[in-house]
């Protein structure tokens, strides 16, 4: 989960070229103002991965200067079992349903509602099953 992006296009472009590079499946998520990185692929590549984003400048401050990524948690490392995401790609939500839909289209619910749920509780208010 990255804290925020001042310089979405570029920081985009960035996550979009390093996933590809290292043969790694998922998305880039933006809910309202979370911003979250789900990663699939070998151990070692999600490694390499979490390390250039801690270690790049990758983003820029509020003077413009370029800066690295301190603020990213990783919420979840392990397996999952289920079909996954087939490449990487990058995805923007209005609402908590259309995020389930995608965790539901890549049968990873339990990651869904473990880790994503419980951040997106505190922000955005519950929608009725008839939204």
């Amino acid at each position: 989960m990255l804290d925020h992006m001042r310089s979405k296009v570029r920081y985009t472009h960035t996550i979009l070229k390093w996933a590809t590079g290292l043969a790694l499946a998922g998305c880039l998520l933006f809910v309202g103002k979370f911003i979250f990185i789900v990663l699939q692929g070998h151990a070692a590549n999600v490694k390499e991965y979490i390390k250039l984003q801690r270690s790049s400048n990758v983003d820029v401050d509020s003077r413009g200067k370029k800066c690295k990524e301190r603020m990213m948690s990783v919420l979840h490392q392990g397996i999952f079992l289920g079909k996954g995401f087939k490449d990487f790609s990058v995805i923007e939500c209005s609402n908590q349903q259309e995020v389930l839909e995608i965790f539901r289209r890549t049968e990873l619910v339990p990651l869904y509602e473990d880790h994503i749920v419980p951040r997106l509780r505190l922000y955005i208010p519950s929608q009725s099953p008839s939204d």
